[in-house]
């Protein structure tokens, strides 16, 4: 069967004081990089799942860039930089889900503090992620049926171009966007992929993301109806 890329949301705050922004990097990779995977890698294994935990780091899955958008410093919060998914690839044939943390080192290709593990937004990790594994479905998982209109009914199908009417009318805010524009990034680069925004409730809730009468999916075109 094919790969499928399941992105969770995990978010951390901290106060903005400076002993605290030097620490983020380490704070994210103790919690999302050791705590709160393992905790998701023994979920799984305790449901018949045989899973292993990882970051950006194990096998050079993935390497960050520094990420300051329009120039706000905001700590060690990166980007991916770059893929390599031998690992990945070697675990999948062994039928072994991996759990991987949105934390990496940066990139000895980019600028910055390399003494550091950059956090990175989960939505925004897996479209690359899924790129390199040449998934054939990348599903967001959040606390919301999917994406919602100006009425607060869920969309089944959007567009690129939905998406910026949307954007531009104001529907689409906060936690949202990053997930809608992570879900258009990937499906630009693999356009016969299934993305869709799902709801991350329910006992199954990748098998039932997989229905099309659940959640929102994005199409180059709204009116398609198949994916590869």
């Amino acid at each position: 069967a094919g790969c499928v890329v399941v992105a969770v949301m995990l978010t951390m705050l901290v106060r903005r004081r400076p002993r605290a922004v030097r620490c983020w990097g380490l704070v994210a990779l103790a919690v999302l990089g050791g705590l709160v995977n393992r905790q998701l890698v023994q979920a799984l294994e305790e449901a018949g799942v045989h899973a292993v935990g990882l970051t950006g780091a194990d096998g050079s899955t993935f390497q960050a860039r520094v990420h300051a958008p329009d120039g706000q410093d905001l700590g060690f919060v990166g980007a991916v930089h770059e893929t390599r998914s031998a690992l990945l690839d070697t675990l999948l044939k062994a039928r072994t889900v991996p759990v991987i943390a949105p934390v990496a080192p940066l990139s000895t290709h980019a600028p910055g503090d390399r003494s550091q593990f950059y956090n990175i937004n989960a939505d925004m990790a897996a479209g690359p992620l899924a790129r390199a594994l040449g998934a054939h479905a990348l599903l967001f998982l959040t606390d919301v049926p999917g994406v919602r209109d100006g009425a607060g009914a869920t969309v089944s199908r959007l567009s690129p171009a939905d998406c910026d009417g949307m954007r531009e009318g104001g529907v689409l805010k906060s936690g949202m966007l990053p997930k809608v524009a992570s879900a258009l990034a990937a499906l630009d680069a693999r356009p016969k992929m299934l993305v869709k925004i799902a709801p991350a409730s329910g006992d199954n809730a990748v098998l039932e993301a997989l229905e099309v009468r659940t959640g929102t999916t994005f199409a180059t075109d709204a009116r398609e109806l198949s994916h590869g």
